[in-house]
């Protein structure tokens, strides 16, 4: 399976510290907001390294997911790393995590997506009747139904499925909101099988870098539902679960694990050592190499704000001091920065793709740097650990 490791030092950490330029007092809920903002975003920068890794390790765009809701912060996650979708539990604690989504278009990952969606719908509208649910363990075998039964079957049997289990339990009439959700799926499955053509050729337009046929709204369309939607996602949950599937043995690696099950903490994982409430406030956090980037940024926002008042008026000596401090601290960022770790994103070879990461990526540093300009937090210093 692929390594994460790949071309980088995976125990080389960045400790950093940051004070607070006033000395006005802040909020348990604003204290909570800067440590909260600041993982999560620095979460999916390591994400985001690591789909692009995948992707320069010959990783098919397509058998990359990411699931449509967030982890749980008080969830310890123990048991989650690799999923085999061939084991019956698996499968059941993929449902509880979320429902996939594809970077690329991918039939099996959509099949799984609207089984769970479909059987989740089901189980709402039962449970209405009932106050009872079908057992998750019905999963498995329609998700593992055999390679030559359509997607329009499985779907069938489901339905089927929801009227046999409130037959037994003393209701046998047709329920319009089944055959309601029934005929949505069916729709919607109907709609993607007639436009996988399109997509198909969309998709080889972006291999030879042609999007000339984004000017179309068909295509644009087709976009916006096949190919940003895993994009949509990942910028709208704040703390995003992704992974490959790998079809040739039915599983699932779970990407940047170490920040999700408490049991496979490593370097990456950030550290939160002190919050000082001393005044003014002192942040001490210990994290992974990737946050070097974004760091890089707010540094030289710093600095370009030094040089507006160097031409406005005499600096004075501790300002000066600051500044050439900064400067130190950018050097020794941009050391690190020259690993392939955090250089990786300009070598994706979709130039799709990698304008999309890019466009997360930028995105997403602006975020873990927006908690240290609203709280007023200056970087005080920091010490790059082997």
């Amino acid at each position: 399976m692929f390594n994460e490791n790949i071309d980088t030092k995976p125990n080389q950490k960045i400790q950093i510290f940051f004070q607070r330029n006033n000395d006005e007092l802040l909020s348990p809920w604003e204290i909570s907001h800067f440590i909260n903002q600041f993982s999560s975003n620095y979460y999916k920068n390591e994400l985001l390294i690591s789909i692009s890794k995948a992707l320069n390790s010959d990783i098919p765009a397509e058998n990359i997911f990411i699931l449509d809701d967030s982890f749980k912060i008080n969830n310890s996650y123990s048991k989650l790393d690799i999923i085999d979708l061939n084991n019956g539990q698996d499968i059941k604690q993929l449902y509880h995590l979320g429902k996939p989504i594809s970077l690329y278009p991918n039939k099996k990952i959509y099949s799984i997506n609207l089984i769970f969606y479909f059987f989740r719908t089901l189980n709402e509208i039962i449970y209405k009747l009932v106050h009872k649910r079908i057992s998750k363990n019905s999963l498995e075998k329609f998700i593992n139904s055999p390679a030559n039964k359509d997607l329009s079957e499985i779907i069938k049997e489901l339905r089927d499925l929801s009227y046999s289990f409130l037959q037994k339990r003393g209701i046998k009439e047709t329920i319009e909101d089944i055959e309601k959700n029934y005929n949505s799926v069916l729709n919607r499955l109907t709609t993607f099988e007639k436009e996988q053509v399109e997509v198909d050729i969309l998709r080889d337009s972006f291999f030879v870098n042609d999007y000339s046929l984004l000017k179309q709204d068909k295509y644009k369309r087709l976009e916006s539902r096949y190919f940003t939607a895993f994009f949509r996602e990942f910028n709208s949950n704040s703390r995003p679960i992704v992974g490959i599937y790998y079809p040739e043995i039915n599983q699932m690696q779970i990407l940047c694990v170490n920040h999700i099950n408490k049991t496979k903490r490593d370097s990456r994982f950030l550290d939160l050592k002190q919050f000082s409430h001393n005044s003014p406030y002192i942040v001490e956090i210990l994290v992974g190499i990737s946050i070097a980037m974004p760091l890089m940024k707010e540094i030289k926002f710093h600095l370009d704000e030094y040089k507006l008042k160097k031409k406005r008026m005499r600096l004075d000596d501790e300002t000066a001091i600051l500044d050439r401090k900064l400067e130190e601290i950018y050097k020794g960022l941009e050391t690190i920065s020259i690993d392939k770790g955090l250089t990786v994103i300009e070598n994706v070879q979709d130039e799709y793709l990698k304008t999309k990461i890019e466009e997360t990526k930028n995105n997403n540093d602006m975020k873990i740097n927006e908690p240290i300009k609203k709280y007023n937090f200056l970087l005080d210093n920091i010490v790059i650990k082997e």
